[in-house]
């Protein structure tokens, strides 16, 4: 008789210092993790300004939803998280959620029974006084309205045109801050782009969450490129395993996941190599 070993869990991974450390790439390590079939790993990114500058604390281009040109898919993301489709975790639809290529979208077919919303990862947004701009680019139909809140705060913006790209104003950032986007009105409407940018003044410190990278395979490293780093920026990353679980039958089912290891520091170094082209917010290349 055939056993087969349950698979419910993963160890934590044990991450190493970075290699190959320059002002626009480092390599990210770990020790590998028993029975994982890959890696998920988040980087984020400490800076501190030197001047007065727009820095994009979030930056979601939609790259990794996957449809039809001009026709709707209807995505079905895992109890509405959506890290499958962006490059940054914590995004979640619960409801109503559909993509076009390079696009997530909402379908509102179904609001009068449920809430129709997609909901940003939690920021700190407390620089500035809380002042920040959330600039959108979507896809939809003239008369909709876009909703966006943030506490207490609505903000809407009604189409003009069938593809617009505008921007909202808050004032009431926090170190925890969520941003809920709904809209009023039939049919759909896609977010090709949104950013989530503020003001950051000489001297103040900001993190940006550069995003979440999947490995695909049981690799122990992980290279990221392009960099938008200036000297004395801290990178951080963390490494999280997964793989298919398996039930005593054999049978494989849903992802498991470890829980993320211990932060790993990355400072950039002090050197004129630094390519001030980079505008903040640029997702870096992953090789």
């Amino acid at each position: 008789r055939k056993v087969h070993v349950p698979l419910t869990s993963l160890e934590t991974p044990a991450v190493l210092e970075a290699r190959d450390i320059t002002a626009e790439s480092f390599t990210a390590r770990w020790e590998p993790t028993f029975r994982a079939m890959g890696y998920i790993v988040n980087l984020r990114r400490s800076h501190v300004a030197v001047n007065d500058e727009d820095f994009t604390v979030l930056r979601e281009d939609f790259d990794n939803c996957k449809g039809y040109e001009g026709y709707p898919d209807w995505a079905v993301p895992f109890y509405g998280n959506l890290d499958d489709y962006t490059n940054m975790p914590g995004w979640q639809a619960p409801n109503g959620p559909v993509t076009l290529d390079g696009m997530f979208g909402l379908d509102n077919s179904w609001k009068k029974y449920e809430e129709i919303s997609l909901t940003s990862p939690s920021l700190d947004l407390s620089a500035d006084g809380g002042r920040f701009r959330v600039v959108l680019k979507v896809k939809g139909t003239a008369g909709q309205t876009l909703n966006a809140t943030c506490g207490e705060t609505v903000k809407s913006h009604t189409l003009t045109d069938d593809a617009e790209e505008f921007t909202l104003d808050f004032d009431n950032g926090s170190a925890s801050t969520t941003i809920k986007f709904e809209f009023d009105g039939e049919g759909y409407l896609f977010f090709d782009d949104i950013a989530i940018m503020q003001t950051v003044h000489a001297g103040e410190s900001v993190t940006e969450n550069v995003g979440n990278y999947d490995t695909g395979e049981p690799v122990t490293e992980y290279t990221f490129s392009g960099l938008n780093a200036h000297a004395g920026d801290i990178y951080e990353y963390t490494v999280t395993a997964w793989s298919y679980s398996l039930g005593e039958d054999g049978v494989w089912g849903p992802n498991v996941y470890s829980e993320a290891s211990e932060p790993q520091r990355v400072t950039i170094p002090d050197t004129s190599g630094i390519n001030e082209a980079f505008t903040a917010g640029e997702t870096p290349r992953v090789c």
